[in-house]
This record gives C-alpha cells, structure tokens and sequence, in this order.
C-alpha cells in the first residue's frame, strides 16, 4: 500500500525564498492511535523505540501509511498529518494551492504521494505556532505517562501519535535547508523505502515548479539523485541572487546596499584587501620586490639552511649517479668477450 505524506509551503513569488515545514522523528514513542477501534489508544508498557528504518531522529515529512487507500491523496494525507500533529488543513486554513506527486516503484506502481499543500506568509505562520502548542501538549501526556498512571491524569493532546519530536521550518537559500536537502538525499541502507530521496525528491520538485528551475525532477534511481539535488541547490542560489563562493552568513536574497559595513564601491565576493582587476603595483604579492625571480636573500622560505640542504642533496645525489655508472662500466669491461 503507497504511503502519503504532507509538504506544507509557502512563498511570496518566484524571486522570493520558500519555506518548508519539515518534522523530525522521534527516538521513541508513548502512545499511538489504535485503527482498530475508533477512539482508541494503543500505549506500549515499554517506549516503542523506532528501529533504524524508520529513520529516528532524523528530517522526515509529516504522513504515512493509512488503514485504507479509499479516497483522494489530499484527504489521506491529512488525515496522517492530523495523527502526527493535531492540526487539520481543512479547518480554518485558506489553502491557496495543492499539487499531488506521485512517485513509482522500481514496478511503475504508486509508492507514495507526497501533496504540497502551499499557504499564504500569515497561514503559515499560523500553523507552526500551533503544531508547537500541539507538541507542548504531547509532552505534558508523555510526562503523565513516564511519571504516574496514565489513565488517572487523561490531559488532553490532539496529536494521536507520538511520532514526531517537533517541526522545523527550512528556507530555501539558506546553509541550513542545503545542509537538510542533502541529508535527505543521501541512501540509507536502513530505510525501507528504497531511498530517504523520496523527501528530497518532493521538495525538489515543488522549488522546481516555483521558480522553474528546469530539472529533471524524476529519481529513477540513485546515481542521479545527488547530481539532482546539487542542481536545485546551485540553480537556487542562482535565482535568489546567491553566489556560490559568497560567504555562508550572506542571505540569498541580501543585495549589497544592506551590509553598510562594506565599502560602496567594493563587490561582496571580492576580498577584503584587493579587488581581482586592481592592477599589479597594487598588489604586494607581485610587486617588485616580491617577484618569483628576485634573490634568494629576499625569499624567507629559502634560508641559507635550506640553501645548504639542498646542495647537499645535490651533491649526494649526483655522487650516487657517479657510483653506478662506474658499477655498469667496470661489469661491461669484467663480461668475456665472443
């Protein structure tokens, strides 16, 4: 049965920067929603501890697998959405945009369904604060439960499943959302997917519609997920005004005129001592007195010790070469002539 997942968004324009809301999984669990009876709560005497393939600790999308795959991909969606963090989009969110990405096993069948769901600056917002009230919540329950019987406290929670540890909010352009993409592109031989590309996969695909990167957003297999996600990234940065080699604590989307302690004549990429096209004399490192010809005096790495090891070393090596050409003439005049 295919999987769904929720990737909540929002962004201004295409010259904009998007965020993302990115969960991260819990280590281990204290209650879940028991499917079987409507209401119910399943409660493990012992924390469910994740195993390694479900990716504990780690950035996943909010979702998973439902009891029944009746019904459009959006509803089933947010009904894992809702399990894992207590809010449902339906009620009281001005949903602005939805789009469903299907993507295939190695058979061509659905695998999973990941439906970015894009929402206004405000909205989206909105969400976070509440998804963060919510996980207050949960952690009041797990206490109840760590600490005395459960059923004597009931506080009450909306999130059904103690799946999630918290929500991240990644934007795009930034060292950390680079740093999160990739980590989600790498395999893991844990997973049980067929790749964590699949997340990666998702987001790449929706910054792909929004400032039309002209990607190949289809991860048929692993060799060309890195390659994929290298492309997104540099192409965003593009976009977003973003050198490559411009210094980690730029913004993206940061022009010039906003970092009034650079000169105004100086372009951020150039270094702080000399401008790339300042002309030789302005440069100490080639000027006169510096040059790759001058004297050996003028040259602190070549001292007058180094000097003298080096000559030494000569010296030997030549006394080497010395020594076998007289072995190969003396073996050539003792060999019998015919």
């Amino acid at each position: 049965m295919a999987t769904y997942y929720m990737l909540v968004y929002c962004n201004d324009g295409p010259d904009t920067p998007t965020k993302f809301l990115i969960g991260r999984r819990n280590k281990e669990g204290y209650f879940f929603h028991n499917k079987q009876q409507y209401g119910g709560e399943a409660i493990p005497r012992k924390p469910q501890e994740f195993s390694p393939s479900q990716t504990p600790e780690k950035l996943v999308l909010p979702g998973g697998t439902p009891d029944s795959s009746s019904g459009d991909p959006f509803n089933l969606a947010n009904t894992e959405f809702i399990e894992e963090t207590g809010v449902d989009l339906l009620n009281s969110y001005d949903i602005q945009d939805v789009y469903v990405q299907t993507i295939n096993d190695y058979r061509r069948q659905p695998a999973a369904y990941i439906v970015q769901v894009k929402l206004i600056n405000g909205i989206f917002q909105t969400l976070v604060n509440q998804i963060s009230r919510n996980m207050d919540d949960k952690k009041i329950k797990v206490d109840a439960i760590k600490d005395r019987p459960y059923q004597q406290t009931m506080p009450e929670c909306a999130i059904l499943d103690d799946e999630l540890s918290g929500v991240e909010v990644l934007e795009t352009g930034t060292p950390e959302f680079n740093t999160a993409l990739l980590e989600m592109d790498t395999k893991d031989p844990n997973a049980r997917y067929k790749y964590r590309g699949w997340f990666a996969e998702g987001i790449v695909n929706c910054v792909n519609r929004i400032y039309d990167l002209q990607l190949d957003t289809t991860f048929n297999s692993i060799s060309n997920v890195n390659g994929c996600v290298h492309d997104a990234i540099f192409r965003l940065n593009q976009i977003l005004n973003r050198r490559p080699h411009e210094s980690a604590e730029r913004r993206p989307y940061e022009s010039a005129d906003r970092h009034p302690h650079e000169p105004a004549d100086r372009r951020p990429h150039e270094s702080a001592d000399r401008r790339s096209h300042e002309s030789a004399e302005h440069r100490p490192h080639e000027s006169a007195e510096r040059r790759s010809h001058e004297s050996a005096e003028h040259r602190p790495h070549e001292s007058a010790e180094r000097r003298r090891h080096v000559i030494d070393e000569r010296r030997r090596r030549n006394e080497r070469r010395r020594r076998e050409r007289s072995r190969r003439e003396r073996s050539r005049s003792r060999s019998p002539r015919r």
